[in-house]
């Protein structure tokens, strides 16, 4: 929300590494500084770009995602309060009573149906705090990275969250990783389904559209 009021506005943010921000600031390589160093960061400010992207006439700074990450968000959210064995479980939960989906996907060069477990939009390299769902992905290149995590079976979908918990998804022969310069569309196998945008879970139209955004100015 913060972005979206300051969007168009020439203002600098400064990102904190607390709540759903976090993986902003790891890509900003703010969530490891100290209270001191956190401190020197606002009072002796260095600016840089941060890529955003527009979905439906609000600006997002992370991701927009579809599949099974939906279902481990919301099992996490009915764990909370269970410790650090929350987030693992939900997982779990999540892998055993996920069904893959069918989507369409249109680039400006190309489209293509997929069977996936996984579909995200990203501008930065990690999800979920911290989990590298596109290793390789700069968050002020100009471009987003498509991620698909396409469907196999359900042992190849432990085999991905496992690689997941090690940093090695992009590593995964099931696992596409496409660069998105301008715009992308994605067809949902059904209308007002579930998604997450940069964390929040959110009903969708069944025909999604993304476009890249303004850069904005954020402190590192």
């Amino acid at each position: 929300e913060v972005i979206n009021g300051a969007i168009e506005k020439d203002v600098t943010i400064g990102v904190l590494p607390f709540g759903s921000g976090n993986d902003v600031s790891r890509s900003l390589h703010v969530f490891e500084k100290t209270d001191a160093e956190l401190a020197d960061m606002i009072m002796n400010p260095k600016v840089r770009d941060l890529d955003t992207g527009l979905y439906n006439g609000r600006t997002f700074s992370m991701f927009i995602s579809f599949g099974i990450v939906t279902a481990i968000i919301q099992n996490y959210i009915k764990m909370k309060g269970a410790g650090r064995s929350a987030y693992p479980r939900a997982v779990i939960k999540a892998v055993l009573h996920h069904k893959p989906k069918q989507y369409h996907i249109r680039l400006p060069d190309r489209e293509w149906d997929c069977n996936a477990d996984f579909i995200a939009v990203m501008s930065v390299p990690t999800g979920g705090g911290g989990l590298y769902l596109d290793r390789d992905g700069i968050d002020n290149d100009g471009q987003f990275e498509l991620v698909i995590i396409n469907h196999q079976t359900r042992r190849r979908l432990f085999a991905n969250a496992l690689a997941l918990f090690k940093g090695k998804l992009n590593q995964q022969k099931n696992v596409d990783n496409i660069p998105v310069t301008d715009w992308i569309e994605i067809t949902l196998p059904e209308d007002k389904m579930i998604g997450t945008m940069d964390g929040e879970l959110l009903d969708f139209d069944n025909d999604v559209r993304l476009t890249m955004s303004k850069k904005i100015k954020v402190l590192y």
